[in-house]
Parts: structure tokens; sequence; C-alpha cells
């Protein structure tokens, strides 16, 4: 649910940045209930993109900057098209 993810986020307490195609489908609820810093991502982004991923996996990596790969997961702002339309 939009509303518990947004509380979800709120209660992170730091800033976020939204991508994916829910972002325009909830922009105003996310506009209207987001009390975190945050900003969207812009359109050459905004869809998730393996390269994007490897590329900040090198910075990091050079960085030494490691973590285990099991820490991170997406955060869907609704369900997936095979979802929505069962």
């Amino acid at each position: 649910d939009i509303d518990d993810m947004l509380a979800k986020i709120n209660e992170l307490g730091r800033p976020v940045i939204f991508l994916g195609d829910g972002v325009p489908v909830y922009f105003e609820r996310i506009k209207k209930s987001i009390e975190v810093e945050y900003s969207i991502a812009p359109a050459g982004n905004n869809r998730q993109r393996a390269g994007s991923i490897a590329v900040l996996g090198m910075v990091y990596y050079a960085e030494g900057k490691t973590v285990d790969a099991a820490d991170h997961h997406p955060e869907y702002l609704r369900k997936s098209q095979a979802e929505r339309e069962v």
C-alpha cells in the first residue's frame, strides 16, 4: 500500500530518491505525504537499469565499500503489472 510505504519512508528520516513507473501514478500522494527530503530521478534515469548499478558498484568497490548483496532489495510502490492484471 502506498500510504504504508510513505510512512516507512518518513520513518527513515533521511533523503530518498523516487524512481520507476509508479512515481507518476502516485506523485500527488508522495508530494502531499512525504516528510523527508526527497527527489525524483531525472527522466533519463527514472527506470531501473543494470548499467547504473554496475557503475555505482565499480565506484564503491574502488573505495573499498562492500556489503552483502542479500542486504539490498527494491521497495515497490505498487504491484507489478502481472499482479494488477490477474
